[in-house]
C-alpha cells in the first residue's frame, strides 16, 4: 500500500484494488484499506471523492466501452484540475461546469463525482434510457418466473389483510408477511435446501440447519442463510431490494452472480456477508451492491437473561466507550485507541439512539465518524481539550 501515499484522484478512481474494494468488499480489502486510511487519516476527503466517482462511472451500458468512459473520466478530471488553477472571473468560460453558475446550487454542482456522472449520462442517456424502460419491464414479472421455473410443487400465501400475516414452515422456521406481500414455498423441504420466493416484504426468523441452508429469492437478490433473522423487501415496482439482519448472519448475492451455484452449494456463509444491524441495498437498474447499517441500529444481546447494557460514563476513556459500544450493538467501530484512550468522556448515554451517542462523543472530543461499508470510522487526532 505504500505506493498509494502520493497517488493522486486519478490513480485511485483507476486503482484495480481500490475500485474492488467500493464496488465488492471483502472482509480482506476492508481491513487493507481502513488500516491505509488509519495511517493516512489526510487521504479521507480524496478517498470519499474517489468512491463517488468509482460508483458514479459503474453504468452497465454496452454502448459505451471501457476505454471510451476512461477517456472521459480523464479529459473530465483534466478539466476540473484545470478549472481549479483559473481565476474566478475566468471559470464561468468552461461550457461543461456551465451549472456552477447558479449560486444556490454552486456547492452541490461543484463535486468532481456529479460533474463526471452527468458527463457521463450525456453521452450515454439515449441508449441507456432505452434499457432502462425494458429492464423495468421485465422486473415486474421477476417473481412469477422464479415460481414458474422451479419444478418444485408450491404453495402460496398472498397477505391481502391490512397486518402482518404468520406463516410457519414445514422446518420450524416463522414468517411475518406484510400487507400486500407474497410467498412459494415447498409444503416440506425434502432436498438439499430450503427455498422460499417473496415478493414483497417479510420477517424471516429461521431455524438454524448448518447441512440444509435457507434461502430467499426476491426480485434479482438471493439471500443465503443458516439460521438467523432477518427482513427482505422487494416489491416488483421498487428500484431497490433491501436485506436487513437482526440476529446471525447471512450472505447475499446477484441472481446473475456468476458464482451462484457456488455460493449456493457452499456449506459455509460466502460472498457479501451481513452481521446485525447491517443492511444491503441492491441498486435493481445498475445491479450494484452497497453495504450499510439500518436506520435505527438495536443493541444485540447473546442472552436473553443478560443485564442490560449500561452506557452512563463517568470520566471513561473514549477508547473504552467505543468497545462497550461496538459489543453492545455488534457493530464494527474501527477508532485509534492509541489516541483516544487519553480522551475522558463523561456523559449519561443510556437513553440515546446508536448516532445520538456517537455525535454527542464525537462534539465532545473534538472528532467526527463515518459510516463505510456496514462499519462505522471514527476519525480523530486526539482530544480538542
Amino acid at each position: 500500500m505504500e505506493k498509494y501515499k502520493y497517488c493522486t484522484l486519478q490513480d485511485l478512481v483507476w486503482s484495480d484494488l481500490f475500485r474492488e474494494w467500493v464496488l465488492s468488499p471483502t472482509v480482506e480489502t476492508n481491513a487493507l484499506w481502513h488500516q491505509w486510511l488509519s495511517e493516512n487519516p489526510e487521504k479521507w476527503d480524496m478517498v470519499n471523492e474517489a468512491s463517488d466517482i468509482v460508483r458514479a462511472i459503474k453504468v452497465k451500458e454496452p454502448s459505451i466501452s471501457e476505454q471510451e468512459i476512461r477517456k472521459l473520466v480523464q479529459k473530465t478530471i483534466q478539466k476540473i484540475e484545470n478549472e481549479a488553477k483559473l481565476p474566478k472571473n475566468d471559470k464561468d468560460t468552461e461550457g461543461v461546469f456551465k451549472l456552477e453558475i447558479v449560486k444556490s446550487k454552486a456547492g452541490f454542482y461543484r463535486q468532481t463525482w456529479f460533474k463526471i456522472a452527468a458527463s457521463i449520462a450525456l453521452i450515454v442517456s439515449l441508449g441507456f434510457g432505452a434499457w432502462v424502460v425494458q429492464k423495468n419491464n421485465q422486473q415486474g414479472n421477476v417473481y412469477e418466473s422464479l415460481v414458474s421455473g422451479t419444478n418444485a410443487k408450491l404453495i402460496e400465501t398472498i397477505n391481502k389483510t391490512d397486518s402482518p400475516q404468520i406463516v410457519r414452515l414445514s422446518d420450524g422456521s416463522v414468517v411475518s408477511l406484510e400487507k400486500g406481500s407474497r410467498i412459494s414455498y415447498e409444503s416440506s423441504f425434502n432436498g438439499d435446501n430450503r427455498i422460499v420466493y417473496l415478493s414483497g416484504e417479510a420477517f424471516f426468523e429461521v431455524t438454524k440447519n448448518p447441512k440444509k441452508p435457507f434461502f430467499v429469492y426476491a426480485n434479482e437478490l438471493v439471500t443465503k442463510v443458516l439460521g438467523t433473522s432477518f427482513t427482505v423487501r422487494a416489491y416488483k415496482e421498487d428500484k431497490e431490494v433491501t436485506v436487513e439482519v437482526k440476529t446471525g448472519r447471512v450472505s447475499v448475492f446477484s441472481k446473475k452472480n456468476q458464482d451462484q451455484t457456488a455460493l449456493a452449494n457452499n456449506s459455509t456463509l460466502t460472498g457479501l456477508v451481513l452481521t446485525p444491524n447491517q443492511k444491503i441495498v441492491f441498486k435493481r437498474d445498475i445491479e450494484q451492491l452497497t453495504k450499510t447499517l439500518v436506520a435505527e441500529p438495536a443493541i444485540v444481546l447473546p442472552k436473553k437473561d443478560i443485564q442490560p447494557v449500561n452506557f452512563d460514563f463517568d470520566d471513561t476513556p473514549a477508547s473504552e466507550v467505543f468497545r462497550v459500544i461496538k459489543e453492545a450493538y455488534s457493530i464494527n467501530i474501527v477508532y485509534d485507541d492509541g489516541v483516544l484512550k487519553h480522551c475522558p468522556i463523561t456523559a449519561p448515554l443510556t437513553d440515546q439512539t446508536l448516532y445520538n451517542k456517537l455525535n454527542i462523543i464525537c462534539k465532545a472530543i473534538g472528532a467526527r465518524y463515518e459510516v463505510l461499508d456496514g462499519q462505522i470510522i471514527i476519525q480523530s487526532k486526539g482530544c480538542k481539550n
